[in-house]
């Protein structure tokens, strides 16, 4: 495999190193199952629901995302993002 510019002091991990040394967080999927929101769940103004759908190129289309409201997020047990997160998806 070849890898982009990668600077002379930086070390290469995979994901799995840096869960190890306890950097990050073990990635999780999202919410599957009863508790993923259901398309008539979905409000016109709330918290953005991002899916696979809305990853264009390396970027969130914020544009055509979903969004649920605070009491169906309350429901979600995982995939929150806060600042400073950081996405990895391939």
């Amino acid at each position: 495999m070849i890898y982009p510019l990668i600077y002379d002091r930086w070390e290469l991990k995979t994901v799995n190193d840096l869960v190890d040394e306890k950097v990050i967080d073990k990635p999780l999927d999202g919410n599957h199952g009863s508790i993923h929101p259901k398309a008539n769940e979905y409000v016109e103004i709330g918290i953005p629901f991002i899916m696979a759908s809305d990853l264009e190129g390396n970027r969130i289309n914020l544009d055509t995302c979903k969004f649920i409201s605070e009491e169906q997020a309350l429901k979600l047990r995982k995939g929150f993002a806060k600042a400073g997160d950081v996405l990895l998806f391939t």
